[in-house]
């Protein structure tokens, strides 16, 4: 049987996270919504994407992609891939 698909609850970039490792509370620091450049293309040196799911259950590989607003193109991907064990509790996932 297929595993659940889960349901967004939040999304947010950040410049980094910490998950302490005595309670696994994750830490977000320096959140953002735009990234400005003089020039493009541009790099932005570091980034972490939180992503907040219920729902899940099961075996997963999840996929970030970053892409154009105005036509699409693909900028950047990050694959993960867990088990979630319990669909009542939220899972914090870090890219």
């Amino acid at each position: 049987m297929p595993a659940p698909h889960p349901t967004l609850n939040a999304m947010l970039i950040c410049d980094s996270a910490v998950r302490e490792e005595g309670t696994g509370k994750v830490s977000l620091i320096g959140i953002f919504a735009n990234i400005t450049a003089s020039a493009f293309p541009a790099i932005h040196s570091k980034l972490t994407i939180y992503v907040n799911v219920t729902d899940a259950q099961g075996h997963y590989k999840f996929r970030l992609e970053m892409r154009r607003v105005d036509h699409g193109e693909l900028l950047g991907q990050a694959d993960l891939e867990g088990d979630v064990a319990d669909a009542m509790k939220p899972t914090e996932i870090l890219f």
